[in-house]
């Protein structure tokens, strides 16, 4: 199920526990179908950003149907956040790591950092802006061995994270 902010409270760590459930429904997006992935952004949207921002993850779901027809698995771990006051609610900034499984030939990681601009609309917090940039990246140390696909999704699979998740972290 692709979480929206019901339930996190209008309050600053209301936002920033809603921010952390909108970019960990991506593990959940991407086993959708491009209408069903805009369907699900315009849900967790401002009514103002709703459609721009439906479309814009309509188009990277197609794009990403038409690289890797095998499909993909995402991981991802929030590393660290803040959050400003803005003008109609918080902007809030999340670094994390990510692991994309393509199929069974490639496993790679990705460390990003994703900022929404979040506004209480219809009784809770709704996406009214996003972006994302790469980075900060770790060094990493040299002669590391990669961990086959095969191998780090039997490993992944063993591993649950409906603890840490915001859900279980409610006001």
């Amino acid at each position: 199920m692709i979480a929206d902010g019901v339930g996190f409270g209008r309050s600053e760590v209301g936002a920033l526990r809603a921010a952390v459930a909108f970019l960990e429904a991506t593990e959940d997006i991407v086993h959708l179908t491009p209408a069903e992935a805009a369907e699900a952004q315009r849900a967790i949207s401002t009514a103002a950003a709703g459609e721009r921002l439906a479309s814009e993850v309509e188009e990277q779901m197609t794009d990403l149907l038409a690289r890797t027809p095998q499909g993909v698995e995402v991981w991802i771990a929030p590393m660290n956040a803040r959050s400003r006051q803005s003008r109609d609610g918080y902007s809030v900034s999340i670094w994390y790591a990510e692991v994309v499984a393509v199929g069974t030939a490639i496993a790679v990681d990705n460390w990003r950092t994703v900022t929404y601009s979040l506004v209480w609309e219809r009784k809770t917090w709704l996406i009214d802006g996003q972006s994302s940039i790469e980075g900060p990246v770790p060094s990493r140390a040299g002669g590391l061995t990669v961990t086959p696909p095969s191998t780090l999704l039997s490993i992944l699979s063993e591993f649950n994270d409906e603890e840490l998740t915001p859900e279980a972290l409610k006001e």
